[in-house]
């Protein structure tokens, strides 16, 4: 009777949402689908990259991409993320928006290649990583071109993810035809210039045959780009605090030196980055829900965030005692027997993983609490961490005293969000969700120590039985605790 009494109500909400819903979904899955097989080829570019050119170059070539993080970055500012949220709002003004954005890029990647030329200049390397650099500038102007964020204000996701794929397929593809060992690093900066080049392409072909708009004039008045900068700023200050904590290690073992400790931690760090890809889709996929939730009873979102913070737990310990027991034979599987000697920190550099999957849940509630300038701080504040931490430890204690500065900086951000979110928002304690997961880890590392005389394979597969029987164990406990609420509250 109720239902029938407005049929015309449901059914237009039904009509609305499922294919938004359904949408969403596509749109995730291709992006999931896109970064991990782009990662995938990214990671075996640089694996060939490792195996060919040796520690002390590959150090070399690291250094150099860690570099360009922080010349990259001003050009975007955060005008990514900005233009596809201003064009969400004002489609009406999409080509003007376009050619404006466009233009700043221009203008900044100017500014940028002017200060990367100066460092080039300063830079106390090796003639062909300077080279290397200079290849690498020279994508900055490209990188206007770069229009993903256009695709992603339509919610034409599809298109950012064959953009990106195809930048990344491209690099790898250039990487095994034209880099050998003895060809200069320069080759690797034309590989890059290269795959920039191609994805421009693809967003150019995209912008002319799918929505009808020509390629961006690169240039506008002035006057008018002011706007946009001061708005995305912010943004791009985020931005650098973010590849400050996770790349200033790199950059500074390179000023130190190039030596083979910088190609082992650079190895090493190029395996945690490819992990990490799967941490921010976790994420990605998570926020709606947090953003949703921030609107519903404190307790609600409370439930969801500790289910996902016990889970994860569990997952990213898994990974970093499986990094930890077996760094070195995996570095030597995955580039060869002169790499074994980073072990060290790809077994310290592990535990980033259930560290950022921890500090990703408070960072995440943070942005949905619509707190982002909470998460600037706390970024900024790991990012001090981590600078100061590096000029203390590295000279010290080398790739071991960089990977220890990197975990203990992201400790750093965790303790700054978790304050900020208990403060400002609501309660969330991650004591009783760690707890398990810790023991678990202790029990699992006891096992493999004590059975040295089955080889470091078969003690690995023993203790990581281990440590999925105590999972089993904490969700079978998990789930008989909280069905009977679930079901009650179903009745």
């Amino acid at each position: 009777m109720t239902t029938s009494a407005r049929p015309t109500e449901p059914a237009a909400d039904v009509s609305h949402e499922t294919p938004n819903r359904r949408k969403l979904t596509v749109n995730y899955l291709l992006l999931v689908v896109g970064e991990s097989f782009g990662k995938l080829c990214t990671l075996v570019a640089f694996v060939y990259l490792g195996r060919i050119l040796g520690p002390e170059r590959y150090g070399s070539l690291e250094f150099a991409w860690a570099t360009m993080v922080f010349f990259i970055i001003p050009v975007d500012l955060g005008l990514g993320d900005y233009g596809a949220r201003e064009f969400a709002i004002h489609r009406d003004d999409a080509e003007d928006l376009l050619r404006q954005l466009s233009a700043l890029r221009m203008l900044l990647a100017s500014f940028s290649f002017l200060v990367l030329v100066l460092v080039i200049f300063c830079l106390p390397s090796h003639p062909e990583v300077k080279f290397l650099l200079l290849f690498y500038g020279l994508s900055l102007f490209v990188e206007p071109l770069l229009v993903t964020w256009f695709f992603q204000g339509r919610d034409e996701m599809h298109w950012v993810a064959l953009a990106n794929l195809t930048r990344k397929m491209a690099f790898a593809s250039f990487v095994l035809l034209l880099v050998r060992s003895n060809r200069s690093l320069g080759w690797a900066g034309i590989c890059e210039l290269g795959s920039v080049m191609v994805m421009a392409a693809v967003c150019m072909g995209v912008l002319r045959w799918r929505f009808g708009f020509a390629v961006p004039r690169p240039w506008y008045q002035l006057s008018s780009l002011k706007r946009h900068f001061y708005r995305s700023f912010p943004m791009g200050l985020s931005h650098l605090a973010w590849a400050v904590l996770w790349h200033f290690a790199t950059m500074f073992m390179g000023w130190l030196s190039d030596g083979l400790e910088l190609g082992w931690f650079g190895a090493s760090h190029r395996i945690i980055m490819a992990l990490h890809t799967f941490v921010w889709l976790y994420f990605y996929n998570l926020l709606p829900s947090f953003t949703r939730g921030v609107s519903r009873a404190d307790h609600e979102l409370s439930d969801l965030a500790s289910v996902s913070l016990g889970i994860t737990a569990w997952g990213g310990i898994f990974i970093a005692i499986v990094l930890t027991l077996l760094g070195n034979d995996l570095l030597r599987v995955a580039y060869d027997a002169r790499y074994e000697g980073g072990g060290c920190s790809l077994s310290i550099l592990g535990w980033l993983i259930p560290i950022t999957l921890v500090n990703g849940h408070y960072r995440y509630l943070l942005i949905a609490s619509h707190k982002q300038h909470l998460d600037l701080v706390s970024a900024t504040a790991a990012a001090i961490s981590v600078i100061l931490l590096c000029f203390i430890l590295i000279p010290r204690y080398g790739a071991a005293g960089a990977s220890a500065a990197l975990v203990a900086a992201n400790l750093v951000y965790f303790a700054f969000a978790c304050s900020f979110l208990n403060f400002f928002v609501f309660k969330l304690s991650c004591h009783r969700q760690l707890f398990f997961p810790i023991i678990g880890a202790f029990i699992s590392i006891a096992v493999f120590k004590l059975l040295p005389e089955w080889g470091p394979w078969l003690s690995g597969v023993a203790s990581a039985l281990v440590y999925l029987f105590l999972f089993a164990i904490w969700a079978n406990r998990e789930i008989r605790r909280n069905t009977p609420p679930l079901l009650t509250s179903k009745i």
